[in-house]
């Protein structure tokens, strides 16, 4: 494998981390609506759903900063 430069991923964040933290807060994120009685393919769930990923790049950045 060849090394990459920092020019688009200027933290190095472990995109094994990063994929894991996105598909848990996709995950998490598309279904916290149907607790409050929307649906599971709702507008607040697909919503939900980016929002989740999102938090989950932000997540993954600290995770992976910490260590």
């Amino acid at each position: 494998m060849e090394e990459r430069d920092a020019g688009s991923d200027p933290r190095n964040v472990n995109r094994k981390v990063l994929w894991m933290c996105m598909a848990v807060g996709s995950t998490v994120g598309g279904y916290l609506p149907t607790l409050v009685g929307q649906g599971s393919f709702s507008l607040a769930s697909f919503v939900g759903s980016g929002l989740g990923a999102v938090a989950g790049v932000f997540a993954a950045a600290r995770i992976d900063a910490d260590f």
